[in-house]
């Protein structure tokens, strides 16, 4: 059994154990909130990776779930990292615009531009709903010279 200690406007409270706590923390949402909060370094999330990827015996599972791990290498810092699983999911669903979108964030934040814009316009044709990457990639073209575009009338 687990107690509980919490600090609440300056004043600490002992609550009993709570039986029901685990099926919360059983909730998908809550979990992922949780893993991301505990994965604050390149080394937690190699960890965790590692235990994820023994739990996993088939190589298209593994693929599946590699959208999920680049966003947690993504969070830390470690972008290429990101990108090389990243590479893994969308080897699985190409047709992902998210995933699309996530490349070019993660492209750009290594520097990559071009390449970033391309993803951004492959997500922007799978769905064409994104006005942030219709904006995106008014940014980016403006930022490389290849568009005549007045930054302020591309908003």
């Amino acid at each position: 059994m687990i107690t509980f200690f919490l600090f609440f406007f300056g004043q600490r409270r002992l609550f009993p154990p709570v039986t029901q706590f685990s099926v919360l923390l059983t909730s998908p949402q809550i979990s992922q909130v949780a893993s991301s909060v505990m994965l604050c370094s390149k080394r937690d999330v190699d960890r965790h990776v590692e235990q994820l990827e023994s739990k996993i015996h088939s190589e298209s599972e593994r693929n599946l779930k590699a959208f999920s791990v680049s966003k947690l290498y993504y969070n830390v810092g470690e972008y290429e990292a990101a990108r090389r699983y990243l590479v893994r999911y969308l080897s699985v669903r190409e047709n992902s615009a998210v995933a699309h979108k996530f490349h070019g964030q993660v492209l750009e934040a290594l520097g990559q531009r071009e390449r970033a814009l391309a993803s951004y316009k492959i997500s922007y044709d799978l769905d064409q709903s994104q006005k942030d990457v219709v904006l995106k990639v008014c940014e980016l073209l403006v930022a490389s010279g290849e568009g005549n575009i007045d930054k302020s009338k591309a908003r």
